[in-house]
């Protein structure tokens, strides 16, 4: 198992769906579906990465794993409330919904950066090295927030086509959470320790620039 593999396969994945959106009948709404899987898996993702990756820099990580992910969830809140009060007059949320899912695709680029950077500190900087260390615990915060700013707008463009509420919301949800569960298998159990983190940081990014592709290929979103 390699980076070459694991995007060999995603690819495939990618043209069968690129195939469906063209060809299926309900294909208009595939690519924000598929986006928001992808984020499902992207967003705990980079919690593993962080909480793996602060225990790789400094050799412990017990009790800032509560820290780490309370972090996320503080970034959450901010992003819903602040997109569902700005939602009615938002004149084209196709194009902030492009917006969020290219956000989605840089963040976890911009981590193995971080990482180098914190790991070339020495000792002779304490104070710095401090620093780091406390606003390490942070870095989710904007995962947290592109997340909670995204989903909303999915469940706007998603309802444009289907205003059955309970049955498109209920949808993304569910595959929100099943991005999150794959995620969670794979990144945590498999690809971390297998390619490392810096490569997983790369395929998650590829896997998002793939759904943000899907997104521009489809009808009436550009």
């Amino acid at each position: 198992i390699n980076l070459k593999f694991i995007i060999l396969i995603t690819c495939v994945l990618f043209l069968a769906a690129l195939l469906i959106q063209r060809f299926g009948r309900k294909g208009e709404r595939l690519p924000v579906i598929i986006s928001i899987g992808t984020t499902g898996m992207s967003e705990i993702s980079f919690q593993i990465i962080v909480i793996l990756a602060f225990q790789f820099l400094y050799g412990y990580v017990y009790y800032k794993i509560g820290l780490i992910l309370t972090s996320f969830m503080i970034g959450l809140p901010p992003g819903r409330p602040r997109i569902n009060r700005a939602l009615k007059k938002i004149k084209n949320e196709k194009a902030l919904y492009l917006k969020t899912q290219t956000a989605i695709c840089i963040y976890p680029l911009i981590l193995p950066l971080i990482f180098h950077y914190i790991s070339k500190v020495g000792p002779e900087k304490e104070v710095l090295a401090r620093v780091l260390e406390s606003g390490f615990v942070t870095l989710p915060v904007i995962a947290g927030f592109i997340g909670g700013f995204q989903f909303p707008l999915a469940n706007k463009i998603c309802l444009a086509s289907d205003a059955n509420v309970s049955k498109t919301t209920g949808l993304l949800y569910g595959i929100d959470l099943l991005g999150s569960c794959v995620g969670a298998l794979i990144i945590g159990s498999l690809l971390v320790p297998v390619i490392g983190v810096t490569q997983v940081c790369f395929f998650v990014a590829f896997t998002n620039f793939l759904a943000l592709a899907l997104l521009f290929f489809q009808k009436n979103m550009v």
